[in-house]
């Protein structure tokens, strides 16, 4: 982040990174600068799990693994896809497009989604705790979400 100048530092979107240029992630890289700055943290900065999102109609988001990267690496990544119209909760909502994956790696770890459907930032949104925290299957199960939501719709399909 810092330039060829010295005491020059940049964030957002001018960055050459491979992590999505967001406005979040732009706010993520001035936080760690001004820790950076006030000497609370030296070390590199460490990129969490970053989501994105196209405010379409379906809407489409992804975080973690990517779709492709999985399905190119079947020795270290299972996918699971869900058909989300068949889903209880979203026959309530009459959604009738919709479908998701999961990705997990070989240790059960929750690494990747994506998502098509009209609530698909707010499930994508569910599951980026489990990503970023690399939670498994069992640490997933505990999680008791409100009911009815989407969020307990988004863990059923875990």
């Amino acid at each position: 982040m810092q330039t060829s100048v010295d005491n020059i530092y940049a964030s957002g979107d001018v960055i050459d990174k491979t992590q999505p240029k967001l406005t979040p992630t732009a706010i993520f890289e001035s936080m760690y600068l001004t820790s950076l700055f006030s000497k609370e943290n030296s070390d590199p900065i460490d990129y969490p799990a970053i989501p994105s999102t196209v405010f379409s109609s379906p809407r489409l988001a992804q975080v973690g693994v990517k779709y492709d990267d999985a399905k190119a690496d079947p020795d270290k990544y299972s996918i699971k896809e869900n058909h989300l119209p068949d889903d209880w909760y979203r026959q309530v909502d009459k959604q009738t497009i919709g479908d998701n994956y999961l990705i997990f790696d070989k240790n059960d770890h929750l690494v990747g989604a994506g998502e098509v459907s009209e609530r698909a930032e707010d499930s994508i949104n569910t599951l980026l705790p489990a990503i970023e925290f690399k939670l498994d299957s069992s640490q997933l199960g505990r999680l008791i979400y409100l009911f009815p939501s989407i969020s307990s719709a988004t863990a059923g399909e875990l």
